[in-house]
């Protein structure tokens, strides 16, 4: 009688635990697909323009790292 009841909790609890794996799978699921939305170039874009960057005007200049001297910009 004794082996029986331990079986049985043991497969209660076993079953616990596979309910637990499959919700976590469901989130990570559910996780990846919302950082792939919110990786993406587009929603990106939106949230920088409601958030005040504009697009740029002009191209970038670039810099010679390996150079010696230091150089500071500032522009409004």
């Amino acid at each position: 009688m004794y082996f029986y009841n331990d079986l049985a909790v043991k497969n209660r609890d076993l079953k616990g635990a596979f309910d637990q794996q499959l919700a976590l799978e469901e989130e990570i699921t559910l996780l990846k697909y919302q950082d792939s939305e919110l990786s993406s170039m587009s929603y990106v874009e939106a949230q920088a323009i409601k958030i005040g960057f504009t697009p740029m005007n002009e191209r970038l200049a670039t810099l010679d790292l390996s150079s010696t001297g230091q150089v500071a910009s500032l522009a409004r």
